[in-house]
């Protein structure tokens, strides 16, 4: 238990490199939290009772990344991609490279990031619908975890993103008039710049 313990806080703390973690909320058995040196990039942690760990949040570009560990994944080499299937209850599988990524005191994870806001609006979804989480390598499954309150996880870690941005993540940048025009119909007594 010492070991998990250790390893929790090593996760916690020290990913990424340089990671400044504050607490947000917790909501269901799930932590959710911001990484200061993501600006202030939202994600949501659950450490399961089996030394499982999941990350899932948004980079400092607001694509998303999710990452899974394991007390007992001593094998992993930093760096080297581990080509794995994730698929939610019945679902269609993501199939792809993740990358050992180190974690601080030893301890080196699985990670994955999603440049597509489709893919990982879709990924997101499917995770906040789904009952369970299967992740497979080489045919084996080597985890299965339990989405219990992923629902509200994911609700949460989008609220939290979207309380810093002023925006939903993938939402895009405003879109309908100019953005250049002056506020309340008032004349700025300049002339446009940009006007031929």
């Amino acid at each position: 238990m010492r070991l998990l313990v250790s390893f929790i806080v090593a996760v916690v703390l020290a990913w990424p490199a340089g990671a400044q973690i504050e607490p947000w909320k917790q909501v269901g058995g799930w932590d959710v939290n911001v990484d200061r040196s993501l600006k202030n990039g939202c994600f949501i942690l659950f450490k399961g009772t089996r030394g499982t760990v999941v990350r899932l949040g948004f980079t400092e570009d607001r694509d998303m990344h999710w990452f899974l560990a394991h007390d007992d994944w001593k094998s992993l080499e930093e760096g080297k991609a581990y080509v794995t299937s994730v698929s939610f209850d019945n679902g269609a599988p993501y199939t792809g490279p993740m990358k050992g990524k180190a974690m601080g005191g030893g301890v080196v994870a699985l990670s994955a990031t999603f440049a597509d806001a489709t893919v990982w609006k879709r990924f997101l979804g499917e995770f906040m619908r789904g009952n369970r989480m299967r992740v497979t390598y080489a045919g084996q499954q080597i985890a299965l975890i339990n989405l219990q309150n992923s629902a509200v996880a994911g609700e949460q870690l989008m609220a939290c993103q979207t309380s810093f941005d002023g925006k939903a993540p993938g939402s895009g940048p405003p879109t309908g008039g100019d953005p250049f025009a002056p506020r309340g119909g008032q004349p700025t007594g300049q002339k446009d710049p940009f006007q031929r």
